[in-house]
C-alpha cells in the first residue's frame, strides 16, 4: 500500500487479495475508485457489485462488509476538519452511491502511479489530482440506477421493505406509496437497479449474514427466521449473494474477528 496524508485528504493506493473483511465502518468518509478487479461490497439494506472502473462512496459511519476478490483500489478520505470546500465534497458522500466512469478511472491511475512512484511534488500533484477527481464526480451524471429525483414516497416503500421483507407485499407497498402496483415495480426498478424482489431478498441476506458473523444461531434457525424455505434453498441464495456458503462464511467471519481481539 502507497499512502499519503496532504491535509485535506488520505489519499492511497491499496491492492487487496481474496478475503472476507467482517463488519465495521470507518471514522471518515471513504471513496474507492476500482482500477483492477473487483469486490462486493455489502451494506445492511443492500449490496453493491464494484468492477474495474466502478466508483463508490460512502459516508463516514457507514457499517458494511466486503468480499474481495483481488482488486487494486485508490482510496480517498476527506478529512471533514481541513478548509475545504466541503459543502460541495460532501454532496459525494450524502450516502452510499455507485457510479461507472472512465474518466475517474483515468484520474485514479494517474493518482496510483503518483503515489507509486513520489518525488517532491506528489504531494502538490496527489492533491491536484484528488480535487479533479471530486469534480468529475460532481459534474457526472446521478449514481447507477438513479432516474432523475428520488420521490419521498420511494424512501417510505424502501423503509418498509428494510422493516420486514418478508411480510411486504407489492400492493402493500403501493398503497403506502398512492402509486399503482406496476408503477411502483417500474420506478422502483429505476431508481435502485433492482426490482422490488431482488431488494427484499437482498435485505434479508443482510441481516442473515449478521447474524451469521455475530452470533452462533444455528443455520438453519436464521434461514427459517430469514423467510426461507428451508436451509438448501438458503445455502444458494446465500453463495450467489456473498460467494460463500453460509457455514464458510461464518468460519471466515469468526476468525476475522478472532484475530482482531
Amino acid at each position: 500500500m502507497s499512502a499519503l496524508e496532504i491535509g485535506r485528504f488520505r489519499v492511497s493506493s491499496t491492492a487487496f487479495g481474496a478475503c472476507v473483511l467482517p463488519w465495521h465502518h470507518h471514522d471518515r468518509a471513504c471513496l474507492s475508485a476500482v482500477l483492477k478487479g473487483g469486490f462486493s461490497e455489502h451494506f445492511v439494506s443492500r449490496s453493491v457489485e464494484c468492477v474495474t472502473a466502478g466508483v463508490l462512496a460512502k459516508p463516514a459511519g457507514e457499517r458494511h462488509h466486503d468480499v474481495m476478490h483481488g482488486s487494486h483500489q485508490v482510496i480517498v478520505e476527506p478529512d471533514p476538519d481541513a478548509e475545504i470546500a466541503w459543502l460541495e465534497v460532501q454532496r459525494v458522500f450524502d450516502g452510499v452511491s455507485y457510479r461507472r466512469s472512465d474518466v475517474v478511472w483515468a484520474i485514479a491511475a494517474r493518482i496510483a502511479t503518483e503515489l507509486e512512484a513520489a518525488d517532491a511534488f506528489t504531494p502538490l500533484a496527489v492533491e491536484g489530482l484528488t480535487l479533479e477527481l471530486f469534480s468529475a464526480l460532481l459534474r457526472s451524471t446521478s449514481p447507477t440506477g438513479a432516474a432523475g429525483t428520488k420521490p419521498a414516497w420511494l424512501s417510505l416503500v424502501r423503509e418498509r421493505i428494510e422493516d420486514d421483507p418478508r411480510l411486504a407485499t407489492i400492493d402493500e407497498l403501493a398503497e403506502i406509496a398512492n402509486v399503482h402496483p406496476a408503477y411502483l415495480a417500474r420506478r422502483f426498478r429505476q431508481q435502485f437497479a433492482v426490482s422490488i424482489g431482488q431488494y427484499a431478498r437482498r435485505v434479508r441476506l443482510q441481516w442473515a449474514a449478521q447474524r451469521l458473523s455475530t452470533t452462533d444461531e444455528p443455520v438453519s434457525s436464521i434461514a427459517l427466521r430469514a423467510g426461507f424455505a428451508d436451509q438448501s434453498h438458503f445455502t444458494r441464495a446465500f453463495r450467489a449473494h456473498s460467494g460463500l456458503t453460509p457455514r464458510k462464511y461464518r468460519l471466515a467471519t469468526h476468525v476475522s474477528r478472532r484475530a482482531d481481539h
